[in-house]
C-alpha cells in the first residue's frame, strides 16, 4: 500500500501489465490456472457467470474467473452456498500457483499482495493455504461449480 500510494500511477500499472498481463503463469484467471484450456475451464466459467449475474457482481471487461471477479462474488456469497469450498478448491489453489511463478528474491508488491490475499482467506475461512506450486495443473471441477447440466 505504501509502495502504490508513492508510486506515480503509470508505474503502477506498468508494474501490474508486466507482472499479471504480460506474464502468462501470473494470469489472474484463477479457472486457468485450475483446469488449463479445457472443457473443465469452460464448464466453470458458464457456472461462475451464473453466480456473478445472480449476486450483482460487474465482471467488466474481465472474464468471470478473472480473480478480482472472483474476490467479489466470494464476499456476496452466502453460507448455503459454500463459500469455503470456493476458498478452499478454487482461489487458494490458484494464488499458490500465481504466487509461485514470481522469482526467489524478485521484490515485487504484488507478489506480496498475493500472499496477504492468501493469508486472509485461509484465516478466514479456517483453511490452510497450500504452498506456492509452480505451473498449471489439471484439478477436478470444484464443488462450487458441478458439471453443466444438459
Amino acid at each position: 500500500a505504501a509502495w502504490a500510494g508513492a508510486a506515480d500511477p503509470h508505474d503502477v500499472e506498468e508494474l501490474f501489465t508486466r507482472t499479471f498481463d504480460l506474464s502468462p503463469p501470473c494470469c489472474p484467471e484463477v479457472g486457468w490456472h485450475l483446469f488449463g484450456d479445457t472443457y473443465k475451464r469452460g464448464a466453470f466459467l458458464v457456472k461462475l457467470r451464473v453466480a456473478v449475474r445472480e449476486h450483482g457482481v460487474d465482471p467488466g471487461t474481465e472474464l468471470p474467473d478473472h480473480l478480482a471477479v472472483v474476490l467479489r462474488l466470494l464476499a456476496k456469497l452466502t453460507g448455503s452456498e459454500d463459500p469455503r469450498s470456493l476458498v478452499e478448491e478454487v482461489v487458494l489453489p490458484a494464488l499458490a500457483k500465481m504466487i509461485g511463478c514470481f522469482p526467489d528474491g524478485e521484490v515485487n508488491p504484488y507478489h506480496a499482495l498475493l500472499r496477504v490475499v492468501s493469508t486472509v482467506l485461509a484465516a478466514d475461512f479456517g483453511v490452510a493455504a497450500p504452498v506456492a506450486a509452480r505451473g498449471n495443473g489439471t484439478h477436478h471441477l470444484p464443488v462450487f461449480s458441478p458439471e453443466i447440466e444438459p
